[in-house]
């Protein structure tokens, strides 16, 4: 395996530059970096796969944008949907 592959700060650092470029409305860089965390396999995938998905959406990839969102959801740590943890921490 390269020593790359999986190194969190390697891909921490691709997401944390991503979000930046997210934030500057620099969407298609920031496309890149988030690619570029996910192949490196990021711990972190559920972010990366979100926040390309915010980039994407901001770019106008809408259909893009979708994928990725409905590939963050089973990576999430949570047992049931959001919407239903909040109904339940409401009762």
């Amino acid at each position: 395996m390269p020593p790359w592959r999986g190194n969190a700060n390697m891909t921490e650092a691709y997401i944390g530059r991503g979000l930046a470029l997210l934030r500057a409305t620099r969407y298609e860089a920031a496309r890149a970096d988030f690619d570029h965390a996910l192949a490196l396999g990021t711990d972190n995938a559920h972010i990366a796969y979100f926040d390309r998905g915010m980039a994407q959406e901001k770019a106008g990839n809408l259909t893009a944008a979708y994928h990725d969102y409905k590939q963050r959801w089973p990576l999430l740590r949570t047992s049931s949907p959001p919407a239903t943890n909040f109904r339940a921490s409401m009762s």
